[in-house]
């Protein structure tokens, strides 16, 4: 349940069974990850019994590669594989590379549907079964092997960006996925529609999160020094954009040649002489913070010895007649 983002230089993810017979691993499930530039394998199994590929973005291939890349892969005895509600994603028109191979595998043995795929120009074989290329005919995959009934037809599913992999409105993979029952939330944890799920690894929102563009912290008094022992001094921020839809924050201390602590109300406590940093950091995907140098004094100071007195004593006859100018007989 744990999203990944794999960028690979082999294979990216690699689920064997006992080799060269019927599968003994069972029951797998891999959803909500994001698979990029592979260079060999992006997911393989091999001699699996039952295994749910669901929600995963396939994206794009290792240009230095030039031997057979295949971005799932199943071979070798597996059966009941089901791939599902995936993108599969290439920058590359060359023929090294196919976004779904079964080798040894009974066509049978394999569902396939509402899987989106793309390559340029549809030159990149969709499916290799056996020793036949399929190329971007996704007519000839359904007459042929039966799969794919529901899926769009193969496009560009229109992605934010080259590292952001949400897709943008009028992309094709929108609404177009399987609901599954035990895929509630997708990579980044958000919500997936229980009836129209979008295919890929996120979810798309129609009103996406306003993710904060810059932290600037500030003190009271644009203080920069605390020279009190156990001085505080209290830390703000400013938050853009306004609209952000998570404007809160985490404050941290970075202790440097001095020490202090920092509660999450901005009060910054000093605790040794030196420099600190002082950090907040948005709390959500932005990963934007800001850092803010103080000097801390005072604090090591020792402590004052006692002022010592002298004691006088007389004595008379061997008795104590006096202690510090009083009458003790």
């Amino acid at each position: 349940d744990v999203p990944n983002k794999i960028s690979p230089y082999a294979i990216s993810m690699w689920i064997q069974g006992p080799h060269g017979g019927t599968g003994q691993i069972r029951g797998i499930k891999i959803y909500n990850n994001i698979i990029k530039y592979q260079s060999g394998r992006g997911i393989a199994l091999e001699d699996i019994d039952g295994a749910e590929i669901y929600n995963n973005t396939f994206y794009g291939d290792n240009t230095n590669n030039t031997t057979d890349m295949y971005q799932f892969f199943t071979n070798d005895g597996s059966t009941d594989i089901n791939v599902k509600n995936n993108i599969f994603y290439t920058q590359l028109t060359t023929d090294v590379v196919a976004q779904m191979v079964t080798y040894g595998v009974s066509n049978a043995q394999v569902d396939a549907d509402y899987n989106l795929y793309y390559a340029p120009n549809n030159v990149v074989p969709i499916v290799y079964s056996g020793s036949a290329y399929h190329m971007n005919d996704i007519a000839l995959i359904r007459s042929t092997f039966g799969w794919e009934i529901n899926s769009p037809t193969p496009a560009n599913p229109n992605f934010v960006s080259t590292t952001d992999y949400h897709v943008q409105e009028g992309s094709p993979a929108i609404d177009n996925a399987l609901p599954i029952d035990y895929i509630t939330t997708d990579f980044y944890g958000n919500a997936r529609s229980a009836t129209t799920p979008t295919i890929g690894a996120i979810e798309y929102d129609a009103s996406p999160a306003v993710l904060v563009t810059s932290i600037t912290i500030s003190a009271v008094g644009s203080a920069t020094t605390i020279s009190t022992e156990g001085g505080t001094l209290q830390m703000y921020t400013n938050v853009e954009p306004d609209n952000a839809s998570d404007t809160t924050k985490t404050w941290s201390v970075i202790n440097g040649t001095g020490s202090a602590t920092i509660a999450q109300t901005g009060i910054v406590t000093a605790v040794t002489d030196g420099t600190v940093t002082v950090r907040a950091t948005a709390n959500d995907a932005s990963g934007v913070y800001d850092d803010y140098a103080l000097t801390i004094s005072n604090q090591d100071i020792p402590p004052t010895e006692p002022e010592s007195k002298s004691i006088r004593i007389i004595k008379e006859n061997g008795k104590f007649i006096k202690h510090n100018g009083k009458f003790i007989k």
